[in-house]
């Protein structure tokens, strides 16, 4: 497993934001929250989605979520697919795992994205995998390492953001 070395010497965000929400412990792990606290339960949420006939649905994940992202699509098949938005804790395992097409948009500091795409595209759905690069761009960059008071890295977060929400 690697880690870019973005992951942990990029500053975070550069912003005016004010926090107006709380943190609180889930498990031990402090979590910052601006509204209820939900703990994560993939059983239940796929219930409440069958229950309003949602037969399938797809996720994405920033970071450390990016590799949950994929192992749902390994082991929950309602998941049919996931986007893996400037991983963390990249290893080629996850790519061998999935169960459904990935697209991966990375960073100029995701250093195994090739190697993972080419495990993926060997599969069955590998068609539909794609790798979308954002070489200009740092970890993070559409997430809590972006840099919101710029301009131009404002536009390259949106787009990698759309991009999420018109394959998902």
């Amino acid at each position: 497993m690697s880690y870019p070395k973005a992951c942990c010497s990029t500053p975070t965000i550069v912003s005016y934001y004010k926090p107006t929400g709380s943190t609180l412990n889930i498990s031990s792990i402090p979590v910052y929250s601006v509204g209820p606290a939900i703990v994560p339960d993939v059983e239940s949420v796929e219930k409440q989605l069958r229950a309003k006939g949602v037969i399938a649905a797809t996720c994405a994940g920033f970071f450390w979520g990016a590799k949950v992202a994929v192992q749902l699509t390994s082991t929950v098949p309602f998941f049919v697919g996931a986007c893996m938005i400037h991983p963390s804790a990249i290893d080629p395992k996850y790519a061998e795992a999935a169960g459904a097409p990935i697209y991966y948009i990375s960073s100029k500091d995701e250093p195994k994205m090739r190697e993972s795409m080419s495990i993926l595209q060997k599969k069955s759905m590998g068609d539909c995998c794609h790798l979308i690069a954002f070489g200009d761009m740092n970890h993070g960059f559409s997430a809590a390492r972006g840099d919101f008071n710029d301009e131009q890295s404002t536009k390259r977060a949106n787009k990698a953001i759309q991009i999420t929400i018109d394959i998902l």
